[in-house]
């Protein structure tokens, strides 16, 4: 008999877990997601520079943006793939996702793509730390 095929929201889920579960394409996500993160220390840091923000704010707004989309499309995944996680209490997709939420990493994640959310609806207020 063979094993059941693992689902396509498993697959994800280990490979969003990073280097050692995720084997390689996990380890390509967890370098790309480290590697963007440095570049938005790197890019806000740069931004605080008068010269240099005046100079390359459309390409500092383009990364930040496409930077915010990647982190939003991880975050979402993760939440996605919650009811994979053994960690999690069972009682259902709203439940195991509400549990998941709360972990600390993923309070983290959210605090850091909030700000960009509501600079949308209250562009006077920067959030970004």
């Amino acid at each position: 008999m063979t094993p059941p095929r693992e689902s396509f929201r498993r697959r994800v889920f280990v490979a969003l877990e990073g280097s050692h579960a995720g084997g390689v394409i996990g380890a390509a996500i967890e370098a790309t997601l480290v590697c963007l993160i440095i570049a938005n220390v790197v890019a806000y840091t740069l931004q605080s520079v008068p010269s240099i923000e005046h100079r390359f704010w459309r390409q500092l707004i383009a990364f930040e943006f496409v930077s915010v989309a990647i982190f939003t499309l991880e975050y979402a995944l993760r939440m996605w793939t919650a009811p994979e996680d053994p960690l999690v209490p069972k009682g259902g997709p709203v439940k195991s996702r509400f549990f998941y939420a709360l972990k600390p990493m993923m309070v983290i994640d959210f605090l850091a793509i909030a700000p960009a959310y509501v600079a949308l609806f209250v562009p006077f207020l920067d959030l970004r730390v």
